[in-house]
């Protein structure tokens, strides 16, 4: 009798196994989970300080998510890469964090300057100690996060996000709790959060084990860290300028608006009409990857019929986005976010415009690399910005000036990536 209730809770054991820590299910949750922690950490955050503070929360946060995204993550891949050829962890973690700390102090400064410049000589203390923060977590998570990626720890990548985004919303759940009505704490909580994130990243990769980390060649020599420094500067330009576009409507509203509230209510329109990039941004895999393939196997029909398909997809919810902030915007912003949020429709159209064409761009961005159309991706997106640059500087209409750098740059980065990738595949005249 007893062996049979052993094997029996043997047998319920098998059958709630989790998933291999190699599983991509590990990645799918815990982007998802992020995902879900983000969104209710900016609704939650708007509701409880209302458009004023919320204004200045968001140009906090549009300026974090343009370094993590613009800066660190190149890191992150170049890592990634190099720890799945066999490179040791220490050398390549520690050189990962090296170069973090280094951008660390370059995006503090740069955002100190930018500060004295557009405030007339003054620095708000709470914004940089959570710059600080929150780019100082990035510095460790995205090597952490690379070398997990590139040893195929899923699940431990999974927990650094997780725990991240777990973080920063109970922060905001008890500051709202506790009556908190200025954007400071908000900002800090995220900081913290991002930080405890990347230490944890770095003791999980450490973790590993001898055996992981005395495997392969050691990549902390000052030729390793040069070599891995030029592979990250070509990426940055890119990612740099895209996150510079998808930012530019609360970036731009930030430091010309003078008005906090407008810059809040733009990024709630924001935040609600880009959920197309980040719907993209998580079945990325699922395209590229097949797409690649297929160009390698000189499969034209199946890369043909795979682009058809994705260009449908992408092509389908850029019109769904601008049609949706057509019919429904003002709406779908005062129903989310508050009372407060009283945006007007023009002003949706123009955001959910521009966040269409920026979608279509970043997609094509994504599919000349799979197809090695990509040479030439970090002079188009710095050319894009320039372009977005332009009304940004010129006009005087704030609506206008917000929202037309990320509408025109990134119709110039489509304009020129379609064609490259049509190109590349010689289908000119097909």
């Amino acid at each position: 009798m007893g062996e049979a209730k052993a094997a029996s809770r043997r047998n319920l054991g098998v059958g709630l196994a989790l998933p291999s820590a190699r599983s991509p299910l590990w990645i799918a949750a815990g982007g998802a989970y992020s995902g879900l922690t983000t969104y209710v950490l900016l609704v939650m955050t708007a509701r409880a300080l209302g458009p004023d503070q919320y204004g200045v929360f968001s140009i906090f946060w549009s300026t974090l998510v343009l370094i993590l995204l613009g800066v660190f993550l190149p890191i992150e891949q170049v890592l990634a890469f190099r720890r799945a050829g066999g490179k040791s962890v220490d050398g390549l973690l520690g050189s990962g964090i090296r170069m973090g700390l280094i951008y660390t102090g370059v995006c503090v400064a740069a955002v100190a300057a930018f500060q004295l410049v557009v405030d007339g000589g003054g620095i708000a203390l709470s914004v940089l100690v959570a710059i600080t923060l929150g780019v100082a977590g990035s510095a460790l998570q995205s090597p952490a996060r690379g070398m997990l990626s590139g040893q195929l720890d899923l699940r431990g990548y999974a927990a650094v996000i997780s725990i991240d985004g777990t973080g920063r919303t109970v922060g905001v759940i008890v500051l709202w709790a506790i009556g908190t009505r200025q954007a400071a704490p908000y900002m800090i909580c995220v900081g913290a959060s991002a930080l405890l994130a990347g230490i944890v990243g770095v003791w999980l990769v450490r973790r590993g084990g001898e055996a992981a980390r005395t495997e392969g060649h050691a990549g902390d020599s000052p030729g390793g860290l040069r070599s891995i420094w030029r592979e990250v500067s070509g990426l940055v330009v890119a990612l740099l300028c895209m996150q510079a576009l998808l930012n530019s409507p609360v970036l731009v509203a930030g430091a010309f608006a003078g008005d906090a509230a407008f810059t809040g209510l733009l990024m709630a329109i924001v935040s609600a009409a880009r959920l197309p990039v980040f719907l993209a941004q998580a079945g990325q895999a699922t395209y590229v990857g097949r797409i690649a393939t297929a160009h390698h196997r000189h499969d034209l029909h199946a890369v043909r019929r795979l682009m058809t398909l994705v260009a449908g997809v992408v092509g389908a919810l850029a019109l769904l986005t601008v049609l949706g902030a057509a019919a429904l915007g003002p709406q779908l912003v005062h129903l989310v976010f508050g009372s407060g949020y009283v945006v007007d429709r023009l002003t949706c159209i123009l955001v959910a415009a521009g966040v269409g064409l920026y979608l279509i761009a970043s997609v094509a961005n994504d599919i000349s690399v799979a197809v090695g159309a990509h040479g030439r991706a970090a002079p188009i997106w710095f050319l894009a910005a320039v372009a977005g640059v332009v009304p940004a500087l010129l006009l005087n209409d704030m609506v206008l000036r917000s929202t037309l750098p990320m509408l025109i740059g990134s119709a110039v980065a489509a304009a020129v990536l379609v064609p490259r990738i049509l190109r590349n595949l010689k289908w000119d005249g097909a």
